[in-house]
């Protein structure tokens, strides 16, 4: 484990060098950790190369739990097959906002959706594997604002509330996507009094997120980037600790601008956590362990 006697700069350091080397030879002192990825894209092309040599190696660099987040059919029934295969894999399946509205993004913009599927009739898998007990969570689901606007965003907030029910109803977490939407979402799931919330890589006012940790027991999950990014940094040290998880939304996000980001990369968010509250990132790693069982009831 990271010493807590080493200096800030020695650790700094350190954790660049693992991401430099993509933690192919520095992970000794991570082994023995309780490490989790709460949201992650393992499904995503990017990882067609290699998926099976990586998902095998994650024990080694003390991954016990990896939470893989499907977003529409394809990569929601991809999600249920790695978690059949992999003991430490947990499916998440959901509906991305952008996917919610698939079929009203105009045929040239540029994130039009290579494949359409019915709405409803996805819906309606996603609520059955949840009755099957085939998942850990419903998402990755919820609302963004930064390509569009009005119509489009009620449209997408109509999945959601579906979904929403899906998981209030199993007891399950609901993983959300909140970008440029934060605080009309946690308006719509405080009025539902929506019991389990993850809010995933949450970019909104940090007093927003402690308040809704503290008056409505939401959690979120701090990314990789927190060693570059002043709000995740803030709230990892703001945050009620029993709230806070961890999470790198692989392949995106990664610490280090350029390579394809992995579950491994989760070490950043628990080492600025142990930063934060100054403690060791064994402690950190406890912490966030014990969170993720109580949040997925694991």
């Amino acid at each position: 484990m990271i010493s807590r006697q080493k200096s800030h700069h020695e650790r700094v350091e350190l954790i660049q060098a693992l991401a430099h080397k993509h933690f192919l030879d520095d992970y000794d002192h991570l082994s023995p950790l309780p490490l989790v990825d709460v949201h992650c894209h393992l499904t995503h092309e990017t990882f067609d190369a290699d998926r099976g040599e990586l998902l095998n190696s994650l024990g080694d660099y003390g991954l016990k739990a990896v939470v893989i987040n499907g977003l529409e059919p394809i990569s929601n029934r991809q999600t249920l097959e790695l978690a059949a295969s992999y003991s430490y894999v947990h499916a998440a399946v959901g509906i991305y906002p952008l996917e919610a509205i698939h079929h009203l993004i105009p045929g040239d913009h540029e994130l039009k959706p290579p494949h359409s599927f019915n709405l409803e009739t996805e819906i309606g898998w996603i609520e059955d594997q949840a009755h099957q007990g085939r998942v850990v969570a419903i998402g990755e689901c919820g609302l963004d604002g930064y390509y569009f606007a009005g119509e489009m965003i009620d449209q997408q907030q109509q999945v959601l509330c579906q979904l929403a029910r899906i998981a209030k109803h199993y007891n399950l977490p609901l993983i959300v996507h909140s970008r440029k939407c934060e605080r009309r979402i946690m308006h719509m799931l405080a009025e539902v009094k929506q019991p389990k919330v993850l809010f995933h890589c949450y970019m909104g006012k940090v007093k927003w997120a402690v308040q809704g940790a503290r008056d409505y027991g939401w959690c979120f999950s701090i990314p990789a980037i927190v060693p570059r990014h002043q709000g995740f940094q803030r709230m990892l040290a703001e945050l009620s600790l029993e709230h806070i998880l961890t999470e790198t939304d692989s392949p995106y996000l990664s610490q280090i601008r350029g390579i394809r980001n992995d579950p491994r990369q989760v070490i950043y968010p628990l080492w600025g956590l142990a930063q934060a509250r100054q403690i060791s990132t064994a402690a950190a790693a406890q912490v966030v362990w014990a969170n993720f069982q109580r949040l997925f009831a694991l």
